[in-house]
């Protein structure tokens, strides 16, 4: 699991096979780019904030091929 698209492109480098997360905080992205970026990389699933997170971000994730997890904080300030 990693924030940052190059932890995962490494990851990848030396492990072909190894199943990864592209996490997405709360930042302004079309779910679509999101999507393709995770996509592009290679990532298995998808992680986002659970704010990100509604019925259709579910049924687009699932059509672009990817698992959908949600996170939060463990903060209830955040």
């Amino acid at each position: 699991m990693a924030f940052e698209p190059e932890t995962i492109r490494r990851v990848l480098a030396l492990a072909p096979r190894a199943r990864t997360a592209l996490l997405v905080g709360r930042r302004s992205a079309q779910a679509s780019e999101v999507f393709e970026e995770a996509r592009t990389l290679g990532a298995t699933y998808l992680g986002l904030h659970h704010t990100l997170v509604d019925p259709s971000v579910v049924v687009a994730a699932h059509r672009a091929g990817l698992r959908l997890g949600a996170w939060t904080v463990n903060d209830e300030g955040d």
